[in-house]
């Protein structure tokens, strides 16, 4: 997947367009006033990326910034799609303009961006998206924590995206548990 830019229906959002090639790392600039890079947009542009990428509804959104529309270009194999989603009906969202529910949507990622096996409790598109972009502070300076819930948890998400086998360590755990 490449993200292609991340727009809003407000003016005032400014359009943030991703590098073509390579990665893409969202930075601050320090302000005339201090010496901080706090206040810039850095984690709302990360909770944006979730928002439009299928998380759970964002409570925040919802009371802060109620009618806002958030779309994000992306594009897969080379196909551009776009997903838009408002922060009042977030159950909703709209792939290529077709409106679908929020689980659909999930299953529509999740098929085109990984072959997870079935049967491996804790294995989905969902729970593998923090390991590809971080939210929150802890997650953000420490490379080990992207909100895993358990060890098994980690383990058999690391292990997938390393290519290994991830039904034994689910055997394991079922034994285990």
């Amino acid at each position: 997947m490449r993200l292609i830019k991340l727009y809003s229906n407000h003016e005032t959002f400014n359009t943030v367009n991703f590098n073509e090639t390579g990665l893409t790392l969202i930075i601050g600039s320090k302000t005339n006033q201090g010496s901080t890079y706090n206040g810039v947009g850095k984690s709302l542009i990360v909770e944006l990326l979730h928002f439009c990428l299928g998380s759970n509804k964002n409570n925040e959104f919802e009371k802060k910034i109620p009618q806002w529309e958030f779309s994000l270009d992306f594009s897969i194999n080379n196909e551009r799609h776009v997903v838009s989603r408002n922060t009042s009906t977030q159950g909703v969202v709209y792939l290529d303009h077709v409106e679908m529910k929020l689980a659909a949507l999930n299953s529509w990622f999740e098929d085109r961006l990984f072959s997870i096996p079935d049967g491996i409790s804790g294995l989905t598109y969902r729970s593998l998206m923090p390991k590809f972009l971080r939210r929150g502070l802890k997650q953000y300076v420490d490379p080990r924590d992207t909100g895993d819930f358990s060890e098994y948890d980690m383990l058999v998400r690391n292990a997938f995206l390393f290519g290994i086998y991830v039904e034994l360590i689910a055997k394991n755990e079922a034994i285990a548990t």
